[in-house]
């Protein structure tokens, strides 16, 4: 593991009052210029049953009624949780027919409406409804123009307008899609220049602007308009190896898996803050993601079924 030096911000008008709530929180920033303080909340343990051996927890989406879905890679399935980690509803299972799965890699269900799952090895995303009814299935198809098909999704996310956004690994790049599952754009692969992305692993949207999404090759965070324009590379200075990756409070966050270190960036690219986990949380070899809601950000530790939480507090108030 690399110890990662210390990068000072360029601020520092709240220096001493952001190392006193840092030290007081046991929170370790590399910051103390930030007007941001990530205080640590509760530990949700995921009540997963001791039969279900093999199982892999490897993504995770809150809802606005503070309910957790996670992915299980290791047994193929979809779980709700409500928010003290008890299980409420499991679906799945290994196959390629409606509600069954290989490989669901990622999960999105903020709205508290639809749970959208990226069934990567099943080349589709599937759509559910809040408890997990089948709705529909967004599938490739070959009569498209070669832009628009995708195959091997690895990550997706909504915006406010009920668009999703898909890395599909194939070609490493974004397809984006409309609320009926129609095929709008693709942006990031070699015909874009600038921004072409090389091994993305995380997106996320900004409301109605931007996307962010984290590269692992390129060490660094990709900001794409709405439309697919490419704006600003940003965060290869302290990134390492850049995975999960939500927007919390009008931030965006980053989880890098080599460092197991949080980043906190205005979407400008600015970094504000970073932090590590805590201590007894360091040094797993789990799946993590991260989820947020409100000002509220939570990380998931796969191996450890576990969910960590921080409230993101301005210095301001």
């Amino acid at each position: 593991m690399k110890i990662r030096p210390i990068f000072p911000l360029r601020r520092c008008r709240t220096a001493v009052s952001l190392l006193l709530t840092a030290c007081a929180t046991g929170i370790f920033c590399s910051s103390v210029s930030a007007q941001v303080v990530p205080r640590p909340g509760r530990v949700v343990q995921i009540e997963y049953p001791e039969t279900h051996t093999g199982s892999w927890l490897q993504a995770v989406s809150i809802n606005s009624r503070g309910e957790f879905y996670l992915t299980d890679t290791g047994l193929n399935r979809i779980i709700k949780t409500d928010s003290s980690g008890a299980i409420l509803l499991e679906i799945g299972g290994f196959g390629w027919e409606n509600e069954q799965f290989d490989q669901p890699l990622d999960i999105w269900a903020e709205n508290a409406l639809d749970v959208y799952v990226v069934d990567y090895n099943n080349n589709r995303i599937q759509r559910f409804d809040r408890n997990l009814n089948y709705v529909t299935s967004i599938v490739n198809d070959e009569t498209r123009p070669a832009e628009l098909q995708f195959a091997f999704p690895r990550a997706l996310t909504v915006s406010l307008f009920g668009d999703v956004f898909v890395i599909e690994t194939e070609n490493g790049r974004v397809i984006k899609f409309d609320a009926e599952g129609r095929p709008l754009i693709s942006f990031g692969d070699y015909d874009s220049g600038g921004g072409q992305l090389d091994m993305p692993y995380s997106i996320c949207v900004a409301g109605e602007d931007d996307v962010f999404i984290t590269d692992q090759r390129l060490q660094s965070v990709i900001r794409f308009d709405y439309y697919g324009n490419f704006l600003q590379e940003f965060g290869n200075e302290v990134l390492k190896s850049p995975g999960p990756a939500v927007i919390v409070a009008a931030k965006l966050a980053v989880f890098d898996e080599e460092l197991e270190r949080i980043f906190l960036f205005e979407k400008d690219g600015e970094l504000i803050v970073d932090f590590a986990l805590p201590p007894s949380e360091q040094r797993t070899q789990g799946a993590f993601d991260l989820t947020a809601a409100g000002n509220r950000l939570y990380l998931l530790d796969g191996s450890r079924r576990t969910v960590l939480s921080w409230t993101l507090q301005s210095l301001d108030h």
